[in-house]
Order: structure tokens, then C-alpha cells, then sequence
């Protein structure tokens, strides 16, 4: 039987919308995700079909292809249908979340089938063929927890470092299906069951990146720390992240060698204000960006945000693009806020790792006004706005995570936990054998997925001595006039902290 008698025949009984040979659709990964966006609607009469058509045997992994696409594109299964002379409809069958689709017998001519081009889709990240991110001295990755640099923001443009060896290289190797080694913070935690960036990015821009983007690589996320201006000093920061730190290191280091390193790390910290190249370039890829992120130091403290928002807004390009701020909460920016209620979307992430005396002692500042200005983001009457608290889990707070849970279900505030790799002393991973005990006893079956995942996370840990932990917090509490006991007594004492 030939295409043509086939369609004849089908449409005796159904509405056929297209009727694809399934060696097309192994042209590339996303053929049939294409397809099915295509001809995706809400609502179809019950005769409609989208229709493939093979004289082969199709592989098990080709259908667990076609039907991972159906789901993700939300095509109920009964609007497929598969023809060919191979009966197929018990495979079909157990593919299917609810109803299954169609086989429908039939001999037809057809093209060779393979399967080669289809792709284990478990190493794949949109963030490669999207985004790009830049660090706070400029030096730029894949992503922001790319494990790497591929150059610098400060001496090239944004388009080469995107098309660069190193992340062309990156795609070819998740196109391989192989786990590339700049990408082990995401491995490591989704071995510990815990929903990693490459997760999560995967879950939010599925659709976008299988029907457009794994073929056409292109930069249309920016995700920076275009500073380290800061007003705050937290205890797992360092200079190249916060300005204020850097100038409190300054007063205790003696070693010239020490001093001219921490003035070049701040002077570099501020290289987007003083760098109009990159603005200039960051405003011509305003036509094709839907998502800047922006970390600190403290964004809303940048010289230069004002002149990209105002821009934005005015080339008309604000309404199609997403912002995400990720701030200390110590600052209400209400001259921005003409501008950020025009654009997309505005995302607000404050990071408050504890509350009340805890949050002071750990990040500095005022819990009082903090709190405050959380407050008046959440009453932006704008629907584009959105707020939630962004704790990043340390040993410092992984004890006192539950008041932090409580504080923001009772302001309905949403939390997303965010882990901190480096420096690897305050590393959750790296706790005494007293405080690893604490936390597994408070955590170990808790209601709370994500707190008894830590706990779990925790007996697994190889877990250390706690020195280097001890020191470290010691020499900020003298240069402070500060005690660690004194609001965080319990893992104080587990971590081998004595006054």
C-alpha cells in the first residue's frame, strides 16, 4: 500500500491531520516534538489523528520516544495513531499513562527505519544551548554552578564565549549522552535525590528546548553577578562576592602580597559598572532574551541596572523577558519599580538563610528592616511580581531549618533551598560526627521531604573534623566582636566550638 491509498483508507473513518512516515522523525531529536507542537490543539474531535506510518518494526525506544513527546507536548495518547503491518498495540499499551495509542494494522511502503538519532535524554540541560552565566570577576560558565570557566566577560564578547570550544564541546557531550565533568554539582545531587538546576531548568523550558532550541543554540539567558558591591557580609561569603568583606579582610591582613590581591578582587568586582562594552552588548541581545538573572553583591545596589531596565522598557523588548533578582533583602527599590512592573515577569529571591538573631549573625544587617522590605515586595500589587525565600543550606543553618520552614508558611512565602558547595568547610558534607548525629536525629523521617533528604544526605557525607570550621568562625567572631555560641549554641558545640 502506498502513502496515498493509505490516507484514502484513513480517512473513510478519521480526520487525518498529518501522516508522517516515522523514519522522519529520527531526522533529529526534536523532529517529533515539532510535530506534535504543530498540530498541537486543546480540544480535538474525536475523529482526529495525528498519524505515523512504517513497514518496519518500531523499536521500543522509538516508541518510549514518541510517547515521552506526547506527554511532555500534553497530547492525549488517543489522538496518535501508529500504522504498520507489526502488531504493536501491547507495547503501546504499557507506554501509556491513561489511554494508549492507536495501532492501526496495515501493510505500507515506507523509508528504512533506525532509532541511532534518538538521544538518552537523562544528560541532557537546556542551559547549554541557552544561557550563559558570569561571575563576579567576570569569568563566565555554562551555568552558575558549572564547574569552570570557559573566559572572561571583561576581554570577550558575550557571543563568543557562548559559542566557545568549551561549551560546543559541552552540548556534543550531553548530545553523547555522556556525564560531562563541569556538571557534577548537578550529578551529585540528583544521586542524592535532591532536584538539581539541570532538573529543574529541564522541568520549566522542556517544550521550548525540544522544539526549537536543541537544534538552534542560541543565548537567550543571561544569568550574572554583575558585582560584588555589597552592604552585607555574610559568614559564607568572600571579597570576590561582597565588597564589604573584602574591605573587612583588608583590616586584618598584614602580608602586602595578601593586600594587593584582595584590591585587584574588588577592583575586578565592579567590572560590569565600568565595563559599557558589555552593556552595550547586553542591550543588543535584548531582542532574543526571555530570563536575566541577577546575583550579587547586591543587584539592586548596581549603577547601571536603571540604564538596561529603562532601555528594555523602551525598545519594547521588557514584556517579553523574564528578571530574576536574588538579593539580601536590605534594599526596597522603589525608583526601579516603574520600569520592573512593565516587564514579563519579576522574580524576587531574597536570601535569608535564618530568621532573627540567626539571620543577623550569619548574613548581618537588620532582621527588623529586612523583614520589612520582604513585605513590601509581597504587596506589589503588580501580577508580574512574584517573591520567595532562597536559603542557602550550611552548616550554620542546616540545625535550624524548620523555624525558617514555619516563618515562611505562615507569611505564605515560597522556599526554594539552595546548597552551598564552596568553601567546602561550611559544606553540609564536611560536619563533625556529634553535628552530622543532630541533624540526622532532628531531620530522619521528617513529614518534609527535602529535610529528611538532607538527613539522608548527611549520614552519607564523609563528614570531617570540623577545624578548619572552627578557625574560620572563630577569626570573624574576634574581628567582629562577635560569639557563635551565643545564637547558634547547639551546632556550635557538635562542630567542637568552645569559647
Amino acid at each position: 500500500m502506498t502513502l496515498t491509498d493509505l490516507k484514502d483508507q484513513l480517512t473513510t473513518q478519521y480526520q487525518v491531520l498529518c501522516c508522517v512516515d516515522l523514519a522522519e522523525i529520527n531526522q533529529t531529536h526534536s523532529a517529533v516534538y515539532k510535530i506534535f507542537q504543530q498540530y498541537y490543539k486543546e480540544t480535538y474531535t474525536p475523529s482526529e489523528r495525528i498519524v505515523f506510518y512504517s513497514a518496519h518494526h518500531p523499536s521500543d525506544r522509538l516508541l518510549q520516544h514518541i510517547q515521552r513527546a506526547a506527554n511532555l507536548i500534553d497530547i492525549s495518547s488517543c489522538f496518535i495513531m501508529i500504522c504498520g503491518p507489526h502488531n504493536i498495540s501491547e507495547k503501546l499499551k504499557s507506554l501509556a499513562h491513561d489511554t494508549s495509542i492507536e495501532y492501526y494494522p496495515v501493510n505500507i511502503e515506507s523509508a528504512e527505519l533506525t532509532d541511532d538519532k534518538i538521544l538518552d535524554e537523562s544528560t541532557l540541560c537546556p542551559m547549554a544551548w541557552s544561557s550563559l552565566a558570569i561571575m563576579n570577576q567576570g569569568n563566565a560558565a555554562a551555568c552558575c554552578v558549572y564547574n569552570g570557566t570557559v573566559g572572561s566577560a571583561i576581554d570577550q564578547t558575550i557571543e563568543s564565549l557562548f559559542y566557545s570550544n568549551s561549551i560546543n564541546e559541552l552540548r556534543t557531550s550531553m548530545l553523547a549522552g555522556q556525564r560531562h565533568t563541569g556538571c557534577d554539582h548537578c550529578w551529585q545531587l540528583e544521586k542524592q535525590n535532591i532536584t538539581s538546576n539541570r532538573q529543574w531548568h529541564m522541568n520549566f523550558y522542556a517544550k521550548q528546548f525540544y522544539t526549537d532550541w536543541i537544534d538552534n543554540p542560541k543565548i537567550r539567558m543571561i544569568d550574572f553577578r554583575p558585582s560584588n558591591v555589597c552592604n552585607f557580609k555574610c559568614r559564607i561569603c568572600s571579597p570576590e562576592a561582597s565588597s564589604l568583606f573584602a574591605y573587612e579582610r583588608l583590616t586584618t591582613v598584614t602580608d602586602s602580597k595578601e593586600i594587593i590581591k584582595i584590591k585587584d578582587i574588588n577592583l575586578k568586582g565592579q567590572w560590569f559598572d565600568n565595563s559599557p562594552q558589555f552593556i552595550e552588548e547586553l542591550l543588543q541581545l535584548l531582542p532574543t532574551l526571555i530570563n536575566i538573572d541577577f546575583y550579587g553583591g547586591e543587584p539592586f545596589l548596581l549603577k547601571q541596572l536603571p540604564v538596561l531596565l529603562e532601555h528594555a522598557v523602551a525598545s519594547g523588548h521588557a514584556q517579553n523577558i523574564r528578571l530574576h533578582f536574588n538579593t539580601n533583602g536590605s534594599i526596597f527599590p522603589k525608583h526601579l519599580m516603574p520600569w520592573l512592573q512593565k516587564f514579563k515577569q519579576v522574580d524576587i529571591s531574597v536570601s535569608i538563610d535564618n530568621i532573627d538573631a540567626r539571620f543577623e549573625y550569619e548574613r548581618g544587617g537588620s532582621w527588623q528592616e529586612v523583614e520589612k522590605n520582604i513585605k513590601l515586595f509581597k504587596n506589589v500589587s503588580t501580577a508580574n511580581f512574584n517573591i520567595s525565600i532562597m536559603p542557602t543550606i550550611n552548616i550554620q543553618n542546616v540545625l535550624y531549618l524548620i523555624p525558617l520552614i514555619d516563618w515562611a508558611e505562615e507569611n505564605n512565602y515560597r522556599l526554594i533551598m539552595n546548597f552551598l558547595d564552596s568553601p567546602k568547610f561550611m559544606n553540609i558534607d564536611y560536619m563533625t560526627e556529634s553535628a552530622k548525629k543532630l541533624v540526622v536525629a532532628r531531620y530522619q523521617n521528617h513529614p518534609n521531604s527535602e529535610l529528611n533528604n538532607i538527613s539522608i544526605r548527611v549520614q552519607r557525607s564523609p563528614g570531617s573534623d570540623g577545624k578548619q570550621f572552627v578557625e574560620y568562625m572563630k577569626k570573624l567572631d574576634h574581628t567582629r566582636n562577635e560569639n557563635f555560641v551565643d545564637s547558634h549554641k547547639e551546632i556550635a558545640i557538635a562542630m567542637g566550638y568552645s569559647v
